[in-house]
């Protein structure tokens, strides 16, 4: 592909891209023309023989039509999850009631269908915030928060962390949005955990330069396969079984808000480290 600095020719039309498919062994050319027949006189004026002319905005790329595709879904998604929020609220709240009327009360086969109800109803809320988190477009309001603070509170919101040993980093005040940042290390720490099966350490350092500050989160789980590496920050993408693929998603998406960078490496057998660099 080749970036064009041409001249407009005398039939108005001006050359601005050429590419050549060594597979087909063939010229394609972008063109900006008053119409076909401008652009057939523009390639006989060369010596240039045209098999066919498109109208660029008929044109569209497999990255576009996949782009309009995520943002398609992403709006359905949104909305759906919008419309679960309430009633998903309502039936919690009524389980809660039930399991304070049954206190009393001995009959274990309840209880069991209740703590069964209750985990069920925590998995959709999260998998909804999941898909709300992703599609929801907020301006970043920028703070200065302990980032010990901001790990512990995302921790007290992640269920079954008491098998793993979370190691804090050097309590250093970041630059962020507090509710975003949070929820990047959510998904991060949820999903190092859940690579784990429960068990395991978590280490996170933290040390700020002239001008980042750079966080590592690593794991000493299974390790991320060298095929799948490169996918897992794309929509929809997932290893899991009952995962939405959207939790990195949202991770890199809020990190660049920050007009920061996430990155990740991973050894098989031996884990993963997350590194994000924000800006102070």
């Amino acid at each position: 592909m080749e970036a064009v600095n041409a001249p407009t020719d005398r039939h108005g039309v001006t050359p601005i891209e050429l590419l050549f498919s060594k597979k087909e062994n063939r010229l394609y050319c972008i063109l900006d023309g008053p119409n076909k027949e401008a652009i057939d006189r523009h390639h006989r004026d060369i010596g240039l023989e045209c098999e066919f002319i498109t109208e660029a905005d008929q044109i569209k790329t497999e990255s576009l039509l996949r782009s309009e595709k995520l943002v398609a879904i992403g709006r359905l998604a949104g909305a759906v999850s919008h419309d679960l929020r309430n009633p998903l609220s309502v039936i919690k709240g009524s389980v809660q009631i039930i399991k304070k009327r049954l206190e009393n009360h001995n009959d274990s086969m309840i209880a069991d269908h209740l703590e069964i109800l209750d985990r069920a109803i925590s998995r959709m809320t999260y998998q909804i915030e999941e898909v709300l988190d992703f599609v929801r477009v907020s301006r970043v309001k920028l703070t200065d928060v302990p980032i010990n603070s901001l790990i512990k509170q995302a921790i007290e919101k992640i269920p079954n962390t008491h098998n793993t040993k979370i190691n804090l980093p050097q309590d250093i005040t970041i630059n962020c949005d507090v509710r975003q940042m949070e929820v990047v290390f959510i998904n991060l720490i949820q999903n190092a955990i859940q690579a784990m099966n429960g068990e395991g350490e978590i280490n996170i350092r933290c040390k700020k330069g002239k001008k980042n500050t750079q966080i590592e989160l690593e794991d000493n789980g299974p390790g991320i396969a060298k095929n799948i590496l490169p996918k897992i920050f794309e929509p929809l993408f997932t290893t899991k079984l009952q995962g939405s693929g959207l939790g990195l998603a949202s991770c890199k998406s809020i990190i660049e808000q920050h007009k920061g960078e996430i990155l990740v490496s991973s050894e098989i057998g031996k884990g993963s480290t997350f590194t994000i660099k924000i800006p102070n």
